[in-house]
């Protein structure tokens, strides 16, 4: 009888048991622990540009080309500066310090960039900061006790055991490594996070020529005429350089969610966002107008535009939701009403470049490819030849130069595509192994 009744407590109280383990329950894991960076506007503001000897690139961004030069951001730190007048031998001239920086632009010799929130103006002749606008871009966030403001964040790789729970808290990234914020932060500034997806030399050897220069297919700056469009992540900028040392934020216009690229093209600016491509007239540059767009599913975005033709690249990953790997082609002869001609499956598309019959992608880790664009309205576009690289943007030369600039995951490749349909490599510059 006694142990009839000991079956019965056991059955009784195992649900309460069961809850008990159920709430303690964890199990090892790694991941990347993701924390956010304050600093107050007075301390963003005394940061300034320290010119430091040249780096071996470790995680490379953006790109951007002018003259000689080639501009290769150091995400949140700086921006490389490579001497490219012999491609055949690419020399790296210096590094510049800019922490928090993720985008530049070049204008007559002097060089936009950002640091966190701020706008410096760099001579390139001297290497010396001539201008700055505070408060320049929006900030990712703030926290709402001490008033200072979120401009980025660190990650620090860790395993532990985490509660069951805590694993509703993992976000992936797009190469399927799990991340998790330290702290909680709104969804606004947690999708910045993933959307921020980034020497001693003689000054006079760096040359100085008039003009602007060739931003990647991923850029959010442009410069077209006297002003200079950036793109956040939600509004489109205006500075005008009339003062060139002292530029003047002219217009401000909310554009949409999730702006990633923009890409000047006559009297248009075209700007990609996860969700489609708005197109705005730059008849007044003053002030940008929306004219019209063009949806696409739930995806990462970058465009480029040649003739009547947009080329937007669709992939999945981080914040972006979706799950389309695809090349779309989008006429834009009518440019109040956009319409797509084909697309054609890629493996994880980002940055593109198209000169003339050519078409350079970037497809991820499925390598560098040329197409022949010649047949695209027919719905067709050939394979040329690819390369075995990951890689993310491209700048294609005038076709007198017949380079292509590729920068990727593990390096800066130029390749010359003068000859049938190869692509030639001209140099390498690798990045650093961690």
């Amino acid at each position: 009888m006694r142990v009839l009744s000991a079956f019965f407590l056991v059955a009784l109280l195992s649900p309460f048991f069961s809850g008990c383990f159920k709430d303690s329950c964890s199990r090892k894991m790694s991941y990347i622990e993701v924390n956010p960076i304050y600093l107050s506007p007075e301390e963003i503001h005394a940061s300034t540009l320290e010119v430091e000897a040249p780096r071996s690139m470790e995680n490379p961004g953006r790109i951007y080309y002018y003259g000689d030069l080639l501009f290769v951001n150091e995400l949140k730190k700086g921006i490389h500066i490579i001497d490219n007048s012999n491609p055949y031998f690419p020399v790296q001239e210096a590094f510049l310090k800019l922490p928090g920086n993720e985008n530049m632009a070049v204008y007559n010799g002097l060089l936009y960039a950002n640091i966190y929130t701020d706008l410096l103006i760099i001579d390139l002749n001297t290497l010396q900061v001539v201008g700055r606008q505070e408060n320049a871009f929006r900030p990712f966030g703030m926290n709402q006790e001490d008033g200072k403001l979120l401009v980025g964040f660190t990650e620090t790789p860790v395993t532990k055991y985490v509660d069951c729970y805590d694993e509703e808290r993992l976000v992936w990234l797009s190469d399927g490594r799990p991340v998790m914020f330290t702290e909680s932060i709104d969804m606004d500034a947690q999708g910045a996070y993933f959307f921020s997806a980034g020497s001693e030399v003689a000054a006079s050897s760096l040359g100085n020529s008039g003009g602007t220069g060739i931003g990647g297919s991923m850029a959010r700056y442009a410069v077209v005429a006297d002003y200079l469009y950036v793109i956040d992540k939600w509004n489109l900028n205006v500075f005008s350089l009339a003062q060139p040392l002292q530029p003047e934020k002219v217009y401000d216009v909310y554009v949409g969610s999730n702006i990633e690229t923009i890409f000047p093209a006559g009297k248009f600016l075209f700007i990609g966002s996860e969700s489609g491509m708005y197109v705005y007239s730059n008849e007044d540059p003053a002030a940008p107008s929306l004219i019209s767009g063009f949806a696409h599913a739930r995806a990462c975005d970058p465009v480029y535009v040649e003739g009547t033709l947009a080329y937007i690249t669709l992939r999945d990953g981080n914040t972006c939701e979706g799950y389309s790997n695809q090349l779309d082609v989008v006429d834009v002869s009518d440019i109040f009403n956009p319409k797509l001609l084909h697309s054609f499956p890629m493996g994880n598309p980002h940055g593109l470049a198209v000169k003339g019959p050519d078409l350079f992608l970037c497809d991820g880790k499925y390598g560098f490819k040329r197409f022949d664009a010649s047949e695209v309205r027919d719905g067709e576009l050939p394979l040329l030849t690819e390369k075995d690289i990951n890689a993310f943007d491209v700048i294609a030369l005038s076709p007198e130069f017949s380079l292509v600039l590729v920068i990727g995951a593990d390096g800066f490749y130029q390749y010359s595509y003068a000859e049938g349909d190869e692509l030639n490599l001209v140099s390498y510059l690798p990045v650093k192994i961690q």
